[in-house]
C-alpha cells in the first residue's frame, strides 16, 4: 500500500477529514462499479483500498460491485459483489441502479474503482434533485490537479434514483475502461433526455494512481459530447455547457490515435 499523499488539506489515503457533519444530511449514496484483476497486483491493491475508504463514509449506504474475477474476499458488508465474466458497460451498470437503487439510497453514482471520493459529494447530492439530472465529474491526480482538458473524461456519474429508459439501456453498451467510451456515454445520455454538469470545479474526486497512464491502445469513435468544468453550485441552477465532436477512425495506415 502506498502512504499518506496530501491533497487540499487532507491525507487521502491516510484519514479523510470531513468538515461537514454526515448525520445532517438525508441523501445517501449507492455506488455501482467494476473491478478486475490487473497484471500489476498493486494496482489491485489500490482499487481494494478506493472502495473500502468510499464503504467507510456514512452517506454511502451500498456498494455494488461487478467482479470480473478480481478474487477478493470482502468483509463490509456494505460491498455485495455481482461475478461477471467479460469487461462491463454503462449499461450493466445502470440495469443494476434502474433494478435495486429504490432499496438503497437517493441516489447512486456510476464510479470507476480507482476512484476516491470526499465530502464534497454531500453537497453535491442536494443540488441533483431531479431525475433527469446527471452531474458528471473529472477526476484530480493525487497531486490535486485537474487533468489539461477536464471536459473530455469523466469518472464518477451521479443520478437522483428512478426507473431509467430501456431504450437508454440500449444505447449504453459501451465497455468501461476504453478511451471515449464516457464520450459516447454522455451523449446517450444527452439523447435521451438528460441534462449534464462537470462540477469538478469544486467537486473534488481523486484518481488513485501515481502513475497516471496518458495513452490508450485502444479508442471507440462516434458522437462525442464533452462536458466543460462548471462548479457544484451551477447544477441544476446555470444552463449546462456542452462541447461536440465527432470522433473517426482513421485508416490502418494512419496514426494510432483518433481524428475529429
Amino acid at each position: 500500500m502506498h502512504g499518506p499523499q496530501q491533497i487540499k488539506g487532507f491525507a487521502l489515503l491516510g484519514s479523510l477529514a470531513f468538515a461537514t457533519d454526515q448525520k445532517s444530511f438525508m441523501c445517501d449514496l449507492h455506488i455501482i462499479a467494476q473491478i478486475y484483476r490487473p497484471t500489476q497486483r498493486d494496482h489491485l491493491d489500490r482499487m481494494i483500498e478506493c472502495i473500502e475508504r468510499n464503504a467507510s463514509l456514512e452517506f454511502v449506504r451500498r456498494i455494488t460491485l461487478l467482479d470480473e474475477g478480481s478474487g477478493v474476499n470482502w468483509a463490509n458488508d456494505k460491498i455485495h459483489v455481482i461475478p461477471v465474466n467479460r469487461r462491463a458497460s454503462y449499461a450493466d451498470m445502470l440495469s443494476i441502479a434502474s433494478s435495486t437503487t429504490h432499496q438503497f439510497s437517493s441516489h447512486y453514482a456510476l464510479l470507476n474503482s480507482d476512484i476516491i471520493i470526499s465530502d464534497d459529494i454531500l453537497k453535491l447530492l442536494q443540488r441533483v434533485t431531479s431525475t433527469s439530472t446527471v452531474a458528471a465529474i473529472t477526476r484530480r491526480e493525487l497531486d490535486g490537479e485537474l487533468r489539461l482538458s477536464p471536459q473530455a473524461s469523466q469518472d464518477a456519474w451521479i443520478l437522483k434514483a428512478h426507473d431509467l429508459p430501456s431504450d437508454l439501456l440500449d444505447a449504453c453498451y459501451f465497455r468501461l475502461g476504453i478511451a471515449g467510451c464516457e464520450n459516447l456515454f454522455a451523449m446517450s445520455l444527452y439523447a435521451h433526455g438528460y441534462n449534464l454538469w462537470n462540477p469538478c470545479g469544486d467537486c473534488t474526486i481523486v484518481h488513485n494512481d501515481p502513475q497516471p497512464r496518458m495513452s490508450f491502445p485502444e479508442w471507440v469513435y462516434g458522437a462525442y459530447l464533452w462536458l466543460p468544468a462548471c462548479k457544484i453550485e451551477d447544477v441544476e441552477n446555470s444552463p449546462p455547457n456542452y462541447e461536440l465532436q465527432v470522433i473517426r477512425k482513421e485508416s490502418a495506415s494512419s496514426q494510432d490515435s483518433p481524428s475529429a
